[in-house]
């Protein structure tokens, strides 16, 4: 005779985190017209980006830049700091960033930023306008690596509605894309990966 189910076991979770940045307001138009300034005299790169601008790699070192990827870095080091043992030994590091503008119609296509550890999106001026669109206009979508969910009719798929000052962390290797958008404004943000390097022996903490 067959025993009892047991409680199913969740395989291989998923994590991702989002938080809204403290302060994002005071740099959020400073950062918007530094954005908009640098494309305006670089055409950027191609890469997941479809009608949509990119900016080349580490392409300000401002001092509101600085403040995003400081910002961001704290909040990951913190989310994260469970899987790398409260980083005694282990440092986070920014190995990346960058800057989008997606007008009408732009979007991103489905994506990921392996080989890089971890991967961060902070929305600088994002929010759209409520009424008479579609509800998943402009969103980031992170794709089911496990398909088989839609045995019992779910997807599995996340999709996240981003707004002014957020931030979502997320594993690198997830693929993921933005739904485009029908609206006029244009929507900023700045993306960036890290990486998980050790620390130097010299800077490893004391107990």
């Amino acid at each position: 005779m067959a025993g009892e189910p047991t409680e199913p076991i969740s395989l291989f979770p998923i994590p991702i985190y989002t938080a809204v940045m403290q302060g994002f307001e005071e740099h959020r138009q400073p950062l918007v017209d530094e954005i908009r300034a640098f494309r305006d005299t670089n055409p950027g790169i191609r890469r997941s980006n479809r009608a949509a601008w990119h900016s080349p790699e580490r392409f300000s070192r401002s001092p509101h830049v600085q403040w995003a990827l400081a910002s961001v870095s704290h909040f990951a080091q913190a989310a994260l700091a469970k899987y790398y043992d409260g980083w005694e030994h282990l440092a986070l590091g920014v190995s990346g960033y960058w800057a989008n503008i997606v007008g009408p119609g732009g979007w991103n296509a489905p994506h990921h930023h392996a080989p890089q550890h971890w991967s961060a999106v902070y929305y600088v001026d994002v929010e759209l306008p409520g009424p008479g669109r579609d509800e998943l206009e402009g969103m980031i979508e992170f794709l089911n690596p496990l398909p088989w969910q839609a045995i019992w009719g779910g997807s599995g798929n996340s999709a996240h509605q981003p707004k002014n000052g957020m931030c979502i962390l997320f594993p690198a290797p997830l693929i993921h894309f933005v739904h485009p958008h029908s609206q006029e404004m244009e929507r900023i943000s700045i993306a960036m990966n890290f990486q998980v390097l050790p620390r130097p022996p010299q800077a490893a903490r004391r107990g």
